[in-house]
């Protein structure tokens, strides 16, 4: 029977893309369906590159739009510093340097130049580097004072401030993702502003 992953997603492209804009380099593994319509499938990266994709017979970019229409599904991300390289990249996926094209949360690819913003080159200070970015932990800072007045004096807007009350050190960056209805590049901006201001921490 096969292993079920633990952490659940209703949009596959939206962890896909939090791990490219987070340029991390491992291996997502990716399930969904019970008995007879069970699927699983493997995605590569390396620093936010998806070098391989593969479910069932479908490898390279065939597999990679199949994967974009995914919704509900549960995974599972393995870091790694040198993730393997498929040892038989499609020859037919138009990208001789072995990447595939990223993908966007709603499903269509990207080009790759389009995620060179050089604000998402790094995580925000404190992330915990071994921990999938989907499943990093803000928490709060304690703090003295009106916490809102010190927002509102670092011209922080009403979003950071809605941000901040959903942080509880509990809540994963993906189920903040979802609570705020944002994209993953908005809610990793949101964060790295939080914490630049010493409001919030990371952990994994």
């Amino acid at each position: 029977m096969p292993q079920q992953r633990e952490t659940t997603t209703n949009n596959l492209a939206d962890i896909i893309q939090l791990i490219q804009v987070a340029h991390r380099s491992g291996t997502l593994t990716v399930e969904r369906g019970e008995g007879a319509a069970f699927e699983e499938g493997t995605i590569i990266f390396i620093n936010g590159q998806i070098t391989g994709a593969q479910i069932g017979p479908y490898t390279g970019t065939p597999a990679l739009s199949r994967f974009a229409t995914w919704t509900v599904c549960r995974f599972s991300f393995l870091v790694s510093s040198n993730p393997p390289v498929p040892s038989n990249p499609p020859a037919s996926n138009g990208h001789s340097s072995g990447s595939l094209p990223p993908v966007r949360s709603n499903g269509m690819s990207q080009p790759s130049s389009s995620l060179t913003n050089p604000g998402m080159q790094r995580l925000p200070q404190g992330t915990n580097p071994q921990a999938p970015i989907a499943l990093q932990k803000p928490y709060r800072i304690p703090t003295s004072g009106n916490v809102l007045g010190y927002m509102e004096q670092l011209g922080l807007t009403r979003e950071h401030r809605r941000l901040y009350m959903l942080i509880d050190g509990q809540r994963t960056t993906h189920e903040l993702f979802a609570l705020m209805g944002k994209n993953p590049e908005k809610i990793l901006e949101l964060l790295r502003d939080l914490e630049r201001s010493r409001l919030i921490m990371l952990h994994s």
